[in-house]
């Protein structure tokens, strides 16, 4: 490896692939319901699916029922209102869509990364490239 650009190429590189194994950490969630988040008309929604700006709708349906719920016990004088949905509590569902919220962030970075990862491979020079060939070599018959 003589060259310089090299060098950066390698330690570009190097916190790529530590921004990823970061990244892993977030890959898998624990969940605090069951996902299937069913809306004021009725349409029925999974957490998984969701893209940032369906979270954005679904969140924005979720505080404006807890609204009215809030409002609709005022009225009626009544102390003991549970808020659910599906079984689940306001914050259960707040948890979540900010999870979701989060997993696409990852999704999206992850996307970032492997474009840059890719970008410096094509950047490599040709002794570089050499050097990691014979690296895979040497390995595969160990």
């Amino acid at each position: 490896m003589n060259t310089k650009n090299d060098e950066r190429i390698l330690n570009l590189q190097k916190q790529i692939e530590e921004k990823k194994a970061e990244l892993i950490k977030t890959v898998n969630p624990t969940w605090n319901t069951n996902c299937s988040y069913k809306t004021f008309n009725n349409a029925v929604f999974n957490l998984h699916t969701l893209t940032k700006l369906d979270i954005v709708s679904c969140l924005s349906d979720l505080i404006q029922r807890k609204n009215a719920w809030i409002e609709a016990c005022q009225l009626l004088s009544e102390n003991n209102c549970e808020f659910l949905i599906g079984g689940y509590t306001y914050e259960e569902w707040v948890t979540d869509f900010q999870t979701r919220y989060a997993v696409c962030n990852v999704s999206t970075e992850r996307i970032k990364l492997t474009n840059m990862e890719n970008l410096l491979r094509e950047m490599e020079s040709n002794e570089l490239k050499t050097e990691r060939k014979l690296k895979e070599i040497e390995e595969a018959l160990k």
